[in-house]
Parts: C-alpha cells; structure tokens; sequence
C-alpha cells in the first residue's frame, strides 16, 4: 500500500513555496522536475535514517531558486547540514553565507513546516562573475541525514517540487517496516457479551505488535489467551481457562471459541506474548432468565414495636446461578404475617404490598412498621415464575413510654410505723411490654400538713431499676411523726411522673391541747365570746380523729366561776369529734369579779387549764356621787366639784369610763375656763369627778347634766345666788312738776350687784334737798325701790336723793326735780338733730291748754305729747337759718309762745333761744 500527499497539503505547500520566491524577487526561468529517486538507509519504522533524494532539473536552476520536499506525515527533517555533492563536487557542507565559492551551488538556507515533514531547501543568490546555478538536465542528489521515519509501517513516496513549478514529482514507492516484535494488541473480539454458558459470537484475535503499534508478520510467535480463574469468567475449547496460539502470517492469532461461565459480569481475557506486556479483551458475562431472588436490603434487622425498621426491605432477581438480573417491571409481592409479631407496610397499610423492579432488578417496598407483638417473623418476597425468599426481622420491646403504679398506693399506717408493702411501679413501651434496666426514682413529698415518710437512713428519695418484668420496688418505707396525706413521686428518664397516694394516721391518744377559748374574759353575767375547745394528739401532735373521748370541763364551785349553757352548771362532759376536737357550750361569767379556771380532762391523759375572767360589766347606771344642790352667789366657785358614780349591772363601780358633764345654756353656770362641758375618767371607784364649777352672772338656778353611754343620765342642780349691792340709780317720773304743792313726781331707786342683778331686799331711804315730802313704799322684793315726792308751791330745782343703807358703805343716788309756777313755761331743749334737720322744743304747761309757737326762719312740723305730759313741739330750720347754722355752730332766735289755758285767758310769752347745731 502507498501513502501519497493529498492535493490539498499540496496546493499549501505550493503556495507557501510561491510566497518564499516572491519574497527573494529572483528572475528565474520556469523549471520542472524529474527522475525523482529517494533511497533510505534504513526502512524501519521509526528509525533514524539518511534520505538520497536525486532529481533532474529540466530547466536547470539558478541562485536564489528553492527545492521542496515533501515527506510523508510523521517524516522528521533534522536541522543542517545536508550534503549535495552532485551540486559541487568539493562543496562538503553547507555553510550560511559562506564567501567560498568554487563554481559549485551554494545552498543558502533551510526551512521547515510545523511537524517537519516538509523542508525547503534555498540556494544561494548569485554573486559577480559567479553564477550559482544548477545547469539543465544535471542530476543532483541531495542527502539528509537524521531523518526520523514515519512510526506507522506502510509503503511511502516523496514529492518534490522547484521554484516557479506547478507540478510536484513523485518520487519512487518505498516502503515502512514495522519494528521489531513489542507486544501483543487486540485485533477483535473485545467488548462482546454472552448469556452464562453461551459461548460468544466471535472467537478472539491477537496481533504482534512492535513499539509503535505495527503488526509484526511472519508467523514466529505464539499468543497465549488467559481467562479470570475465579469471579465472571469463560472457558476455551475443552474447557480450559488458557489457550496458546501461533500467529498467522499477518502476525495475528486467533483463539479458540471462548465460552461465558456461570457468573455474570465484566472481566478481562489476558492475551500475552514471551515477556512483552500483555493485552485484555474485555467481556461480559450476561445473566440468564431470573429464577430466584435475593435479599438486598433490610435483612435481620430488629426494630422497637411500633416504630419503622430503618432499612426499607429490598430483594434483587437472580438466575439460576445468582447473578442479578437486570430487569425492570417485575412484580415482587412482600407478604408479612397478618397475627402475632409482624408489620404493615406504608404503602399499603397492610401486612402485605406488590412492588416492581427497577432497571437494576431490584424491588424495594415501601416502610415496614413493627406492630405491638414482640418476636422473630419472615416477610416473604416472591414473583411469579421465581423462587420466593424471606427477609427476617424482630420486633424488640420499643422505648419506655409509660409508666403505672403497680403496688403499694393508697396504703395508710400509723405515724412512725413501716407501711406494710413498698411501692412499686412497672415500666412499659406504648404496647405494654415491660422495660428492664430503666432507673426509676421514688421521692417523698411533703403534704399539706407537713406529713411525709422516709426510706432507708431516713432518705427521702430511693433510686431503683426495674426487672426483667419492667417492675421497680422501693426500699421499706417508714412513716414520718406528722399524719396526713401525702405523695411519693416516681420519675424516669423521659416519663411522665407518676404518684403514690399514702396517709399517716395518728398514733394513740395521748396528750389534750386547747385550741380556743383560753385567756378570755367577759362582763359579769354576760356570755364568754368562745366556747372552750380541746383537741386530742398523739405523742406526735397529731389530731386523734373519730375516736370519741370524753373530755370533762370543770369550773369552780363557789367565788368567780361561770356556768355551761349544755349543763347550766360548773362543769360538763363533751366527746372528741371526728376532727379530734370537744368543744363546750356557751360560758356564762358569775356575778363575782376575777380570774378563775376551767379544766379539761379525759381519762389517762394529762389535763389541760383554761384561763378565764369575769370582768367589770358595761356602764349601765350612772348616780350623783357629790356637788348636788349646791348654790353661790354670781361669779364664785362652787363649793364642790361635781361626781359622779359609774357601776355596771350588778353594782360594780367601773374605772376608766368617760363621764361627760355638760352644763345649761345661757349666762349659768360654766366650769373652769367658761367651758360648757367637761369629761372626766372615772376613778378606780367609779366615781368621776368634774372640773371646778364656777356660778354665772346671772341669778339663777342651773341643771348641768352628767352622760355615759346608754345610762340614764343624772342631773346636778346649781344656783347663783344675787351678789352683794354695787350700784345704786334713781328715776324720777316726771322730773318736772308744777310748784302747786300738789303735784306729785315718783322717784324709782335700783339696787344691783356688780352683774346687774336687781336686789329686793336692801334698805334705802330717800331725801328732797328743797324740803318736799318723801313718802317711800315698801319693796316687792325685785330689786326696785319706790317714794313719792310732792311738789311745794315754790318753782326752782331741787335734788332727790336714794341712799342703800345695806351696803357695806352707803350707795347713794341723786336726780334733778324741777318745779316750775303755774303761769310760766320752760324751753327745756331746742337743737338740730343733723341727721333729721328738725329741733324739738318742749314746752312744760301748767295745765291743759293750747300751746301756740311761732317764731322767724322756723317751721313747725308737727306737736306730740311726751311720757311727762310735755308737749313737745318739732320745728325745722329754713334754709336760710339752715346756711347760718353752716357757718356758725349756734345762732340765737326769738321764739314766740301762745298759750291759751282751758277755760282761761291765753297769754303770750316771748323769749330768745339759743340753737345749737348737734
């Protein structure tokens, strides 16, 4: 076979050859090749080797000109020096640019392609006088040495080509020789497959290769095929696992029919020469049709009752010799047992679920969930046509989930006794299996009343494991002193805690406490606030219940005591009640004062005292102790505070109440400081005693009350008597009479202490200073004093005069009496009042008549008649007496007086008054 150049590596070569005498611009005539010869020293492949390359220039060619080469793919062209001696005899080397020129062809330069395997050769430019060229028709042979040969044996040409041709020359053929024998190479029958103890459809070829691969001919060598001695392996004829062959005369040899084993799989049949390396065909054993399954997945697992297994069951499809069959689509049934220790499947729900396989040929079911029954069981997988196979599985007793008392709750013993059974509690999953080895931790509480127990030293917490029947059993359990329910609590890891019900009941009756009714006390008479109650202990403290002992309460006989209501005497007998309490009726204190006490006892058992007191009652009378009836004169102390006494029911004089003594409205009596009240404490004799009363100004009689509560209140009576005489005045009525010896006036003398008080039994004697006779009249006792003056026949003013002869030192009074004669008449007072702007003239008349005033600037308003039998006339200024009056504080006028007696001739009197201005 011939390897020649492809056109297109050609053209390349030719165009980079076209580019390359562009560049060197040399004007050359076109020249073509021929009688190309290559000649190799040495044809093997791979070889280092020297290329004879001889040609004929046709046209010959000159300086400048390029020769190519072009070798066939994987040729190597080494670097220079290349030889020509056809080009110039004594030119033994190219040399770059060398100036030594002896009339031969002087090669320039070389170059090359990528890989090598093309190189252009270039000649040198022509110098002066020496042309460089190669003439017509001269052969030339151009030797490389160092050419490395393709490494592929096969038959080669070479392709030469000068500058400005268009045609490249093939040389001769030559031919690759393959190198010598390296190894062994596979021809064919690799990758096959084969079912189990088919033999496979191709028998086996092996070559002899040199290094590079190259089929190395001749028939010298002898292949040996060697099979897998265990795993998937096959046999060759006779059954054997060799097989050595002579290599035909292309160098290959081929086996004898190789048949696949019983296991299935992928293997390497070994074929190797002498001590070269060896080669593998690679081939696989198929499985046959599946006739059995097998247990892929989930075998003997265990899981807790109730929970999933953790692998999910899976079987794979078998052949007859249990290779895996790949086969997808297969129904596989997983069927459990439907009683005692078994399983559903998620899937399904139930003890039994179809699966398919999938293209490995396995079939996994769904989750199998234990149930509650403990045991060993098979879940069987079967298909149709196939052997069917079990998977084992447990189910175990699953995680504590539960816990319940077992023994021991609800169990009563006496204080300080051991309880008859310990407790005991079991453990369990969620199906009631019991759980060995959990630690369990029993821990009394305390109740209510503080009751509680203890285990062993008197700890109050007691670790245990349960048995193989899942039971903890507490260590002995002793009650505590105190009785009443309480609780032993039960924990475990993860649990929810459970709890013991027990009761200490009390011990034997052995000691009475009271509980209520001692240290009272209450009035005479009246009821004791509590009964008395005892309660009936053991030695412990602890209430005896239920148990119905009779407690006597015994009060003294005689001195202060008190009576039972059950019994209405000193003592009585009451049993204990379910709460362990007697309790007495109602108390009623005695009628005597003080301490006295009541004892309780049952029999066998120590007695117990009650302390109880009849006190003072409340405040039920209050009486006059002292200070009643008492009387002073006006503004002096009362002799005696007032008392008064505060005794209870039964005549008991009560300490410390609070009297309230209140005295009368008005100017009475008053206590110290002008009080009209005081309250007072009363003393440890029940008298309370007021603060000093002092007599008021007024005489007369005074009830000051005393109060207290709801007692009838007591009143004291005080009376102020008149004081000693003080003032003496004097009245006369009228104080002006006509001097006709029989007129007449009364002259009106007061007697009075210091505060006024009118005194009715004093001595006073009258006198006229002008001789008037004096007729007194005896006194009606109210403080005023009566005498009649009669007027003699001589007018003028006289002094009357009243004089207290009781007194300590004589009171004495005077009043004016005026006496005026029958035919005159008196102007006793003419004034402006400011306020009214009118004067009052008085005008004293002898006797009945008409009174006529006129005077200038005046005008009279109008005439009354006084209390004296004046007549009294009112006048108002004019306004121009009035602005007078403004500049001057008085002013005389001239009044005219008309007066026309009845019966008689009037007359007229004339006089000059002074008004003054008020």
């Amino acid at each position: 076979m011939r390897t020649r150049l492809h056109l297109p590596r050609r053209a390349g070569m030719l165009g980079l050859c076209l580019l390359v005498w562009c560049m060197f611009s040399a004007t050359v005539a076109s020249a073509t090749v021929s009688g190309v010869r290559v000649a190799l020293s040495t044809a093997q492949a791979g070889a280092a080797s020297s290329y004879s390359i001889t040609f004929t220039a046709t046209r010959g060619l000159a300086g400048g000109d390029q020769v190519i080469v072009f070798a066939p793919s994987g040729t190597v062209f080494p670097a220079p020096p290349y030889t020509c001696p056809g080009c110039a005899p004594d030119l033994s080397a190219y040399h770059l640019n060398d100036n030594v020129r002896n009339h031969g062809v002087v090669l320039d330069s070389v170059s090359f392609n990528a890989d090598h395997s093309t190189v252009y050769v270039h000649l040198a430019p022509d110098w002066p006088n020496y042309p460089n060229d190669i003439p017509p028709t001269r052969s030339v042979t151009l030797t490389i040495t160092g050419v490395s040969n393709p490494t592929h044996a096969a038959g080669y040409d070479l392709l030469v080509a000068t500058t400005g041709d268009p045609n490249q020359v093939f040389s001769n053929a030559y031919s690759i020789t393959p190198a010598p024998a390296a190894g062994v190479t596979v021809f064919s029958g690799s990758g096959q497959t084969a079912s189990v103890l088919n033999p496979f459809s191709s028998t086996l070829q092996a070559a002899v290769v040199d290094q590079y691969g190259n089929v190395v001919s001749g028939g010298s060598q002898s292949i040996t095929f060697t099979a897998p001695s265990s795993g998937p392996s096959g046999t060759f004829a006779g059954g054997s696992l060799t097989d050595t062959v002579r290599a035909d005369s292309a160098g290959v040899a081929t086996s004898s029919t190789f048949t696949a084993g019983t296991q299935a799989g992928t293997y390497p049949v070994t074929a190797a020469v002498g001590s070269a390396p060896p080669t593998d065909f690679t081939l696989t054993n198929l499985a046959g049709a599946a006739t059995q399954l097998s247990v892929t997945a989930g075998n003997g697992q265990t899981a807790p009752a109730g929970q999933p297994f953790a692998t999910r069951l899976a079987v794979t499809l078998l052949d007859r010799f249990g290779n895996p069959v790949s086969t997808a689509g297969v129904q596989i049934t997983f069927t459990a047992r439907a009683a005692d220790a078994g399983g559903t499947f998620t899937g399904s729900g139930t003890n039994r679920e179809v699966d398919v396989t999938d293209d490995s040929g396995v079939a996994t079911a769904s989750a199998f969930t234990a149930n509650g029954t403990l045991g060993t069981y098979t879940v069987q997988a079967s298909g149709p046509g196939i052997t069917a196979t079990t998977v084992a599985l447990t189910n175990v007793v699953g995680p504590p989930t539960q816990m319940a008392l077992d023994a021991g709750d609800r169990q009563s013993v006496q204080v300080g006794q051991v309880f008859a059974r310990p407790l005991a509690v079991m453990v369990t999953d969620q199906y009631g299996h019991p759980i060995a080895g959990q630690s369990v931790t029993f821990a009394a509480q305390a109740g209510d009343a503080g009751a509680g127990a203890a285990f062993a030293d008197n700890a109050t917490r007691d670790t245990e494991t349960t048995n193989a029947l899942g039971i903890a059993t507490s260590a002995a359990l002793t009650a505590g002193d105190r009785a009443g329910p309480y609780t032993v609590q039960v924990t475990s890891p993860g649990l929810s805690p459970v709890a013991f019900s027990l009761i200490n009941t009390p011990g034997p009756p052995a000691k009475l406490i009271s509980l209520a009714g001692d240290h009272q006390s209450t009035p005479v008479g009246g009821r004791f606030a509590a009964p008395l109650q005892v309660r009936i202990e053991d030695q412990y403290g602890n209430p005896v219940p239920n148990a119905n002992v009779p407690v006597t309460f015994t009060a003294p006989p005689g001195g202060p005591t008190g009576t039972f209501a059950a019994t209405r005497s000193t003592s009585e007998t009451d049993d204990t009640d379910r709460s362990a309490m007697a309790t007495s009726s109602t108390i009623t204190a005695g009628t005597q004062l003080g301490a006295f006490t009541v004892v309780a006892s049952a029999e066998g058992i120590p007695a117990v005292d009650f302390s109880l007191g009849n006190q003072l009652g409340p405040a039920t009378t209050l009486s006059v102790a002292g200070g009643n009836e008492q009387a002073i004169s006006v503004g002096n102390q009362f002799l005696r505070a007032l008392q008064a006494l505060v005794t209870d029911a039964y005549g008991h004089p009560l300490a410390g109440q609070r009297v309230t003594f209140v005295a009368a409205p008005g100017d009475g009596a008053r206590f110290t400081g002008g009080a009209t009240s005081d309250t007072e404490i009363t003393d440890r004799s029940g008298v309370a005693t007021s603060a000093a009363v002092v007599a008021g100004h007024t005489v007369r009689t005074d009830a000051v009350q005393a109060t207290i509560g709801d007692a009838a209140p007591i009143t004291f009576s005080l009376t102020s008597l008149p004081g000693s005489a003080a003032r003496i005045s004097l009245g006369l009525a009228p104080g002006t009479i006509v001097a006709d010896g029989v007129a007449a006036t009364t002259a009106t003398a007061v007697v009075t202490d210091a505060y006024g008080n009118a005194l009715g039994h004093e001595r006073v004697v009258f006198s006229a200073s002008a001789g008037q006779d004096v007729e007194a009249a005896p006194s009606a006792g109210d403080g005023r004093y009566l005498a009649t003056v009669r007027a003699t026949e001589r007018d003028g003013s006289s002094t009357i005069t009243a004089i207290d002869l009781s007194a300590a030192s004589a009171l004495r009074a005077a009043s004016t009496l005026d006496q005026v004669g029958s035919n005159r008449f008196s102007i006793t007072r003419l004034r402006i009042n400011r306020r009214e702007g009118t004067a009052a003239v008085t005008v004293m008349l002898p006797g009945p008549g008409v009174v006529t005033l006129s005077g200038a600037r005046l005008r009279f308003v109008r005439v009354r008649v006084d209390r004296a039998r004046a007549v009294v006339l009112d006048i108002s200024p004019t306004p121009a007496l009035r602005r007078r009056l403004g500049l001057r504080r008085r002013t005389r006028i001239m009044l005219r007086v008309r007066y026309a007696p009845i019966g008689g001739a009037a007359r007229s009197f004339t006089k000059m008054v002074t008004l003054r201005k008020l």
